[in-house]
């Protein structure tokens, strides 16, 4: 029990009861069948039930805790085969299931509102609330990069840290201001698409910097 990360299941089970709420407010509103892609000169439109329109944000949260769940068990089983240095400590491992799971639902939770909102045929920002939740995620991401994990056995490791984490919430402040004076959809894929790159070199950076030899 000490292992499970309580603030991401409680945040996680409050969003899923305020998907809940907002699918059962607005379920009469909604057209049995929603278009997800208007049809053009050159590709068919996409329409799905609105039940599955309903359950895509519920279900994508519900299938992200069962897949980190299922890789955190199966690590946990491959731990005494492989170097403590490939393994993050089970401390380590709640402190990012936390952090994912209080940040990652209320940016699911913002886009379901909207995306049924739109559909029901109420006026909805919705590419700037996806934006504005991106930045609000990424920020809080960079935030918490530096405290994720224990300090890596190598200068290099704490360095990437502690670039990456700011450079990544200043990318999450530009891309939640940016939506309100950019068009919205390009600032949240650029900026999702730098932090990926942050966060991955950080990663790498840090990770090379715990296997090197001293």
């Amino acid at each position: 029990m000490k292992r499970v990360p309580w603030a991401g299941v409680a945040v996680s089970a409050l969003a899923l009861v305020v998907m809940t709420a907002v699918a059962w407010r607005l379920w009469d509103a909604l057209p049995d069948v929603v278009t997800t892609r208007r049809p053009t000169a050159d590709r068919p439109g996409a329409h799905v039930p609105k039940a599955v329109m309903a359950a895509a944000m519920p279900a994508t949260l519900v299938g992200i805790g069962v897949v980190m769940a299922g890789a955190t068990a199966a690590g946990e089983r491959l731990r005494p085969l492989l170097p403590p240095m490939l393994m993050a400590s089970p401390a380590a491992q709640r402190r990012a299931m936390n952090v994912l799971f209080v940040l990652l639902p209320p940016v699911l939770t913002a886009v379901h509102t909207g995306v049924l909102a739109d559909a029901a045929g109420h006026a909805f920002p919705l590419e700037r609330t996806v934006g504005v939740a991106v930045g609000l995620l990424t920020t809080g991401l960079g935030l918490a990069l530096p405290r994720l994990y224990e300090e890596a056995p190598r200068h290099g490791g704490r360095r990437a840290r502690r670039l990456g984490g700011p450079a990544m919430a200043g990318i999450g402040v530009a891309c939640a201001a940016g939506v309100f004076v950019l068009p919205p959809f390009p600032v949240t894929m650029a900026c999702a698409l730098a932090a990926g790159v942050v966060m991955i070199l950080s990663v790498v950076s840090s990770f090379a910097g715990t296997v090197s030899p001293r």
